[in-house]
């Protein structure tokens, strides 16, 4: 048997983190705002988080072209 350490992934801490870090009118990249080193959790949740966000229109996700990078607008 192995024993496999699982890190649990809040949404809701990422919102926290996003909303300190984003300030009106910024606009990022999305690579900026993921952080690749601590893995592909980190990146899912971030884009998850950047959904629910723009869902709630705090900010708007657009890309220029298909597989192209994505971008972040804070609007609220």
């Amino acid at each position: 048997y192995t024993v496999v350490r699982r890190d649990r992934l809040s949404i809701k801490e990422k919102l926290v983190d996003l909303k300190n870090m984003l300030k009106l009118g910024d606009q990022l990249e999305f690579g900026q705002l993921a952080q690749a080193e601590k893995g592909i959790d980190d990146i899912v949740i971030t884009f998850i988080s950047l959904l629910e966000l723009a869902r709630l229109k705090k900010l708007r996700l657009f890309q220029n072209e298909n597989n192209g990078i994505i971008y972040v607008e804070v609007i609220e």
